[in-house]
């Protein structure tokens, strides 16, 4: 069993619930759930679409832009930004555009798109996306390609704290969360990627593409 960041098999089962089984691997510290207890995309989507995420909703708008104020200060209108995973609905570039920002969205059940230039975007947003990717480390190696040089990644995830936490953690109680990261996961990356890492707070990190 491999782990599906780091590809390390040093990893070891060491919870089960009503979704699946859970492991944690021993390299890079991520806890993922099995590849047999996943959803169907059939399912999952079915999932996405009950989440009340209105962009209508005037707290749920700030919630996205108190999301962004972690970079708004780093980038400029001028620049392009990508909301990487962004679900069945357009709301952070919906909020995002009426400044001025020029954001694309992409979701590969929702809005899928081409993303194969490289160098393309001076920023990059994943909100609340990271936890369900199943292949996170094609996911980040299709960022990096896509960002240009000193470009940065917003991620906004919450991140675990160990086996103990995780057992009573509400988190993984969404069985289209997959993957779970914690600090070191998080420096695991930015090591592979020569990336520098910001932790902004306990549930946003912020990388920078820069040499």
């Amino acid at each position: 069993m491999q782990c599906p960041l780091c590809h390390g098999t040093k990893n070891h089962f060491f919870y089960q619930n009503d979704i699946g089984k859970y492991a944690l691997c021993e390299n890079c510290e991520l806890i993922f759930l099995t590849q047999a207890n996943r959803l169907t995309l059939e399912r999952e989507k079915e999932r996405y679409l009950t989440h009340e995420n209105n962009i209508e909703d005037v707290r749920y708008r700030e919630y996205l832009e108190k999301t962004f104020l972690h970079i708004k200060d780093r980038v400029q209108t001028s620049m392009k930004g990508l909301d990487f995973g962004c679900g069945p609905t357009l709301s952070m570039s919906e909020v995002l555009k009426p400044q001025g920002f020029q954001i694309d969205a992409y979701d590969p059940l929702f809005f899928p798109r081409e993303l194969k230039d490289k160098n393309v975007y001076d920023f990059v947003i994943m909100s609340e996306s990271l936890e369900h990717f199943y292949h996170p480390d094609r996911e980040l190696n299709l960022v990096d390609q896509l960002l240009k040089e000193n470009g940065l990644l917003l991620i906004r995830t919450e991140r675990h704290k160990g086996e103990e936490h995780f057992k009573t953690w509400y988190y993984h109680r969404d069985p289209t969360h997959v993957i779970f990261f914690n600090d070191e996961t998080f420096r695991y990356v930015a090591k592979m990627k020569k990336w520098k890492l910001e932790f902004n707070s306990p549930n946003v990190v912020v990388f920078n593409k820069g040499s």
